[in-house]
């Protein structure tokens, strides 16, 4: 093999990786993986924040100390060396992958709504009341009845009878009610 066939192949190997970051240093990471010739994404949202004297737009990532960086092996050492990255997240005792379908979903939804946020699957609990956001539903407000690993089992209250559905965790699909919110608080 040649070199200009090692890079193609290495090129092809590339994946989707989860990594770390310091609080608050996610954008300044993406700069400098970016500096170094590193492909990384950063999603971010724009939040109305309120300072002393006025409001001001800011832009926030959605995912707090995380980042997505497109390597190759060759070059997973290479993220590790920049400023700001502390480590890949691990899922099962390997580095967290994240499949290209999901990356692009992130980007569409970032450029299709404007109000995102993200909630851990741990603050949803039986009880819960959310409203469906997306999908066959859409604005249908239902109780969480069981929290398993990747699903929640829901209620749909608006109809006569009860209609019990399991749905996959896709946080993007349902919203906390405010009720729900401030138990979490």
């Amino acid at each position: 093999m040649n070199l200009a066939t090692i890079s193609l192949h290495q090129v092809r190997k590339r994946k989707w990786k989860v990594v770390y970051t310091r609080s608050n240093y996610e954008k300044k990471a993406h700069d400098l993986l970016n500096q170094c010739g590193l492909h990384s994404f950063c999603p971010v949202i724009t939040i109305r924040s309120k300072w002393a004297d006025r409001f001001k737009l800011i832009e926030k990532p959605l995912f707090p100390s995380y980042l997505f960086v497109y390597v190759n092996p060759a070059e997973e050492q290479k993220v590790l060396a920049i400023q700001g990255i502390l480590n890949y997240v691990n899922f099962g005792g390997k580095p967290a992958i994240m499949p290209d379908e999901d990356i692009t979903r992130i980007n569409d939804i970032l450029s299709t709504y404007q109000d995102i946020a993200t909630i851990s699957s741990r603050q949803l609990a039986v009880g819960d009341q959310v409203i469906i956001n997306k999908g066959f539903k859409a604005g249908a407000r239902a109780e969480i009845l069981e929290v398993e690993e990747r699903t929640v089992l829901l209620i749909l209250n608006q109809l006569d009878c009860a209609l019990v559905a399991k749905v996959r965790v896709d946080i993007s699909n349902i919203i906390p009610t405010a009720k729900t919110i401030s138990t979490h608080l």
